[in-house]
């Protein structure tokens, strides 16, 4: 059994309903066609629902980074990436734009120091932060 999201699309693909389930692959795709028929939609795509805290054995599935900007993470991948290399302070304002975009104040946090891609401001590097003894992940930003 596992948790996931069921969203159903409209003719123009927007999402008209986007629910919660929980059952086999095989009940999911039952589901899933069912309430596509209810709400009158075209097609369907069915998500893995997100865990509240990105843990090792999520991580350990692919060895892929797969949190999600604002998401917490557990203190041993907090870790790992503070670890894995010399760390960089973040840039100034990032904890000023971290509270406006995930209403997290945190408390301390760090760049990974290899660069992970690039956009039209230069490098991008993921950060981190923790606030109230919790462990989060913010996404890329520039330097």
């Amino acid at each position: 059994m596992n948790s996931c999201i069921i969203l159903i699309f409209d003719r123009y693909g927007v999402p008209i309903s986007e629910d919660p389930f929980y059952g086999s692959r095989e009940e999911t795709e039952k589901e899933a066609r069912r309430r596509m028929a209810m709400y009158g939609g075209i097609s369907y795509e069915i998500r893995e629902a997100l865990q509240p805290v990105y843990t090792p054995e999520q991580w350990a599935k692919d060895r892929t980074f797969s949190a999600y900007p604002g998401q917490q993470i557990s203190p041993e991948i907090y870790r790992e990436m503070y670890n894995c290399m010399p760390p960089l302070d973040l840039p100034e304002g990032a904890a000023d734009q971290i509270r406006e975009r995930y209403g997290i104040q945190i408390t301390a946090g760090f760049l990974m120091a290899e660069p992970y891609g690039n956009n039209q401001n230069g490098l991008t590097f993921l950060s981190f932060g923790r606030s109230g003894g919790k462990c989060y992940f913010f996404g890329e930003v520039n330097r």
